[in-house]
């Protein structure tokens, strides 16, 4: 995204913004509107008297009238008492504008006076008086209305620069929940919770060193928002907001994060924070990088419907819940792999529980290299209807979670790091196949996708024995699955246990050896028992003796060996038979067991040939 258009944008939700705001009514006027008798923009807990006093509930007379966020600015807090507009123009609280519209000084984006002004000291005295007062936040629910006190200061619908106001960029620290003044030499600090709506917010930096809650709802921020959190029940929720400067956030320590149908323009880093609960970026749009570089995160990490216009970095980072974007859209690269880039020494990516990347579409490469999949994790479909358009790079460690797999489309060139054969085999048989098998049908049903999704991924780029390993998973999970026909299953376990689910083009050639031995015993059995006395002894190779009938086997069992081709050669069958009277009954048997040898030969000979045509993709 150029300048030009980044402006574009910034132009227009800026006047959307504006739109809602008055919309909502934000005005001087606006905060002092009651709806039937109640504040639209309510001061909670607080009521003014008549005569302009202010008493907090529990308290208040029958002529009393709930405040307003109005009142709440207007209050001198010396005094308890709402000050007349009249007097707030006198010390220029408010100002009337050009079009004669009384106007809070908050409301104004630009600050219009010096900083060594008295105007300047003023405003300034104004906001650090209502932060010496305010408290911690007592609202609750009882019986379906609203009852406490909110002691907050009442940040509703500011429009205001306040870097002009506070020296360089406005530092908030929270303590206990409230807010409450630090002296600071070089910057006046602001200890509590902040609570954003329909905020027009330049340049912040938020610095929490205890716990608070920190909320930006529908607000516009056209600088850089930084927080630095150091205490571990920071709460943070930014909603419908939008952020155009750039998002910080290094080393902070968070309760949770909630971030949902918001744009962020800029960078968003949020580089070595540790979250206590879950970390939710649901719903929105980041036009550029978003590193999520060593990211701890005890619960869950959810990026849901999010779109990311640029690249996203999740290496080194600690995922102890689940992993889940579904519907989320990826237009730059993902990787998720080691930590490198800002220290010496390597993390790996590690997830503690499943990963759910269901209905997410991935339009550039994506990394899981070196990214550590736990062995008791479910992964089953968590990438099913997951679009790989391009490249995709998988991790050692996750390489017995198959199932993952299971309905995904892979488009891109598929990489698989390699362990060797044999190692691979025994991970397939030990790891994938036993927990699809103690999981239950719906286990072994995901295993069968997934491995059919890695064999047509790997087949377009020549990775033909690994094709292959895949596709005797899916058969072996297919012969245990109860949805496989009783016949089809049978015929599953015959295929593997003769020809290694058509890996192996010799384990078929000694079965078919070990076939034509037992086979000419029995031949010879029979021979032996019905014609032995016609027969004499005939020499073999090396000058040995051998009893006629037992060759007359031999040579039977071995021309049914040969199955069809026996036929092309013009051998049908051992000449010494013919020589002598054989028995119609011991001819029939001999007859049906060549028959029976020669369909097993055959068909042995056909999976050995095919398993040889697989092996060096011949034709």
């Amino acid at each position: 995204m150029d300048d030009f258009e980044l402006q574009r944008l910034k132009d227009s939700a800026r006047e959307a913004w504006q739109r809602s705001w008055e919309a909502e009514d934000f005005s001087w006027a606006g905060l002092g509107k009651a709806i039937n008798g109640q504040p639209k923009w309510p001061w909670a807990g607080v009521y003014v008297e008549k005569d302009g006093s202010v008493v907090y509930e529990g308290d208040q007379t029958s002529a009393s009238r709930p405040a307003t966020v109005k009142d709440y600015w207007a209050t001198d807090f010396n005094l308890m008492k709402v000050r007349s507009d009249q007097d707030l123009l006198k010390s220029k609280i408010i100002i009337k504008n050009t079009k004669g519209k009384i106007v809070h000084f908050l409301n104004l984006e630009k600050i219009p006076y010096r900083k060594s002004s008295e105007q300047y000291a003023t405003h300034k005295n104004e906001i650090l008086k209502r932060i010496a007062a305010s408290s911690a936040n007592s609202i609750r629910v009882e019986n379906d209305r609203v009852v406490g006190f909110d002691g907050r200061v009442q940040l509703v619908g500011v429009v205001s620069d306040f870097s002009a106001l506070f020296k360089e960029a406005l530092f908030l620290n929270s303590s206990y929940s409230h807010f409450k003044l630090l002296n600071n030499s070089e910057k006046e600090c602001i200890i509590g919770d902040l609570e954003f709506r329909e905020c027009l917010i330049g340049r912040w930096h938020f610095s929490t060193e205890y716990s608070a809650k920190i909320s930006l709802t529908n607000s516009f921020l056209t600088e850089i928002l930084w927080i630095s959190s150091h205490g571990d029940e920071t709460n943070l929720r930014i909603s419908g907001s939008k952020i155009f400067g750039r998002f910080e956030s290094q080393n902070g320590n968070f309760y949770n994060i909630d971030i949902n149908r918001s744009d962020f323009f800029d960078l968003f880093w949020l580089l070595r924070a540790k979250v206590v609960n879950n970390c939710h970026l649901i719903k929105c749009h980041f036009h550029d990088e978003v590193n999520l570089e060593e990211l701890n995160v005890s619960g869950e990490l959810n990026l849901s419907l999010s779109k990311f216009a640029a690249s996203i970095y999740v290496e080194g980072s600690q995922i102890s819940g689940p992993m889940v974007a579904k519907g989320a859209e990826f237009e730059g690269e993902f990787i998720a792999g080691l930590s490198h880039q800002l220290r010496g020494d390597s993390i790996p990516t590690r997830f503690f529980d499943k990963m759910d990347f269901c209905d997410a579409v991935f339009k550039s490469r994506v990394s899981f290299d070196d990214a550590i999949l736990p062995e008791e994790a479910e992964y089953r479909n968590g990438f099913e209807r997951a679009q790989f358009l391009s490249s995709v790079s998988w991790s050692k460690e996750g390489l017995h979670a198959v199932s993952i797999w299971a309905g995904a489309r892979v488009e891109g060139a598929l990489s698989l790091p390699w362990l060797d054969e044999l190692g691979e085999r025994k991970l397939l048989k030990q790891r994938t196949l036993a927990e699809a098998k103690d999981n239950g049908e719906a286990a072994i049903q995901a295993v069968i996708q997934g491995a059919q999704t890695l064999k047509q991924a790997l087949l377009p780029r020549g990775d033909f024995l690994r094709a292959q390993l895949y596709h005797k998973l899916e058969l072996q999970a297919k012969a245990l699955s109860a949805g496989t026909p009783f016949g089809e299953r049978l015929a599953g376990r015959a295929y593997g246990f003769f020809s290694d689910w058509g890996l192996s083009w010799h384990r078929s050639l000694w079965w078919l050896g070990a076939g034509a031995i037992l086979f000419a015993g029995i031949y010879n059995w029979l021979i032996l028992l019905a014609l032995g006395s016609q027969f004499g002894p005939v020499t073999v190779g090396f000058g040995l003796p051998v009893h006629s009938a037992i060759a007359a086997g031999i040579e039977l069992s071995m021309s049914n060996a040969l199955g069809p081709i026996k036929y092309l050669i013009g051998n049908d069958g051992p000449p010494g038979l013919d020589a002598v009277e054989v028995p119609f009954l011991v001819r029939f048997g001999l007859g049906f067991l060549s028959i029976l040898q020669q369909i097993g030969s055959l068909a042995l000979l056909f999976l050995s040939a095919l398993a040889l045509r697989r092996r060096f993709q011949i034709g």
